[in-house]
Formats: structure tokens, sequence, C-alpha cells
């Protein structure tokens, strides 16, 4: 959800990174900005009371003043003709700015890095090839080395949206009509769910057709704790692919600082483009 996942990797179900999720994470070419929170939220006393729309806005302003948190996201890709499945785990930890994040799928293993319009990521030749989108030949002569990623790279946001917090927002947002889930308590925090169609972001890479749940504390400062979402999106005439995702969010406030490595390659000089 946050972390444009990039779905569908080690385990043999092979996806152009575009058209994967996590990230987590997912592509988004605008962020709408009737989703920014207005102060007023902050002020709503009575958790009950409140509306769908506004735990979702409370949980994003929590999150905006934070600053920080970290993101364990775990992506289940499956598909339905085959039965063939492929998990993916991120670790994001990140600020308003930058990021720090381990992807593990299957035989793929990789670091990526997020600073303003860079990135920087490195890996074995299964990331680099499932992840990445490099090549096998591309992939297998620069396992291990860093790769520096211009926002001029095909997958750059499919690779890097979501992985910052001024992001966090429109990835959360779900399309309405909105609900809410009965409250129940999750490792001792009471919290209650908004659950709707599928936001912006998450459109663009599983389709109209997915549902998302936003997990959110009943009391001050309604942070937002987990968030999963679902969805079955068709890639051929036979090739129908179901993704889940669940999210945990913790580590709030902490401390994130990203140092990008003293030498990389352009991702450019890979590629050609």
């Amino acid at each position: 959800m946050w972390s444009s996942h990039q779905i569908g990797v080690g385990g043999g179900l092979r996806r152009d990174p575009m058209a994967r999720s996590s990230a987590v994470v997912g592509v988004v070419l605008g962020v709408v900005g009737a989703l920014a929170v207005s102060a007023l939220y902050s002020t709503i006393a009575s958790a009950a009371s409140q509306s769908p729309a506004q735990y979702e806005q409370e949980a994003v302003a929590a999150a905006q003043a934070a600053g920080s948190l970290r993101v364990t996201a775990n992506v289940t890709q499956t598909e339905l003709e085959t039965h063939k499945s492929v998990s993916t785990k991120s670790v994001i930890d990140m600020n308003q700015t930058e990021s720090t994040s381990v992807v593990t799928s299957g035989k793929a293993h990789g670091t990526l890095l997020v600073v303003p319009n860079l990135a920087y990521t490195e890996g074995n030749a299964a990331y680099l090839y499932d992840i990445v989108g490099l090549s096998k030949a591309e992939a297998s002569k620069y396992a291990g080395q860093w790769i520096s990623l211009s926002s001029s790279y095909k997958y750059y946001l499919s690779l890097t949206y979501g992985h910052i917090v001024s992001q966090l927002g429109a990835v959360a947002t779900a399309s309405v009509p909105l609900t809410l889930t009965s409250p129940k308590t999750v490792d001792g925090i009471r919290v209650v769910g908004v659950s709707g169609g599928l936001s912006a972001p998450l459109s663009v890479v599983f389709g109209k057709n997915g549902k998302q749940t936003l997990y959110v504390s009943t009391s001050s400062p309604y942070r937002p704790t987990s968030f999963v979402c679902s969805a079955v999106t068709r890639y051929g005439a036979n090739e129908n692919v179901r993704a889940v995702e669940s999210d945990t969010l913790s580590n709030w406030g902490e401390s994130v600082s990203v140092t990008p490595p003293a030498t990389s390659v352009p991702i450019a000089t890979i590629t050609g483009s």
C-alpha cells in the first residue's frame, strides 16, 4: 500500500514492474489535493462519533505529524489459473523526503534507498531482474553493485512511490463509498477499520475492482496501525492474478537517515535509456 511493492518476483511469476503492486508498493501520476488533511480533524473529541472519512483523515494527519515511521509490508500474488504463488516482504523506514527499504521475495533480495528525485538500489540478480526490471544479462552483470535510478527511469515511480511520508495520504485514502468495521483490540490498541474501494494510486496498479481497509486507533492521535488490500488483475485472456497485501505501521517518529553510496552505476549506463 504505502510502498509500491513489486509483486511477482523470485518464485516464477514474472511481471513487468510497472504492473506490480507495493510496494507497494503503485504508480500514481498525480496526488489529489482534496486528500490533504485539515487540522480541524485533530480537534474531534469523540472517536465513537467520527465518520469513516474523519477517521481516514485523522490517520493521515497523524502520520504526517509523526514525520517518520516503519512500514512492514507483505504481499502475496497468486496466479488463479495455475495456483502458483509468490510472496514479497518489504521493510521500509521513511521520513518526509527519504527512505531505506529491504525487499525479499523468493530468491530475490535487495535494498532500495530513496532521496529527493533519485534512488539507489543494490541486490542479487533475481532482485534486479524481477524487481528493478533489468534484463537477465544486465541483472547478472550488475548484481551486488549499487545502481542509481533517476526519475526518468521508466520504472522509477513503480519502485519508489509511497516510500516517503508525504505520499501516504493519496495511497491511504480509499475511494467512496466508505464504511467502518466493528471496533477491535489489536496489540492492546483499540482500532476501527475504514473500508472502501482502492485509492487512486492502487487503482492504477490493480484496476478499480479491488478493496482496501485502513485500521486506525480510536483514540488520539488516531494513528493508522495497519492496512490491507486485495484485487484481481487481468494480465491476459487466460491469466488472472490475485494480489493480497497486509501492512503493519510502527516505530513512529523513529530517526531515519539515508546515506547514498559513494559510487554507483547510473541506470542509463546499463539500459541505454
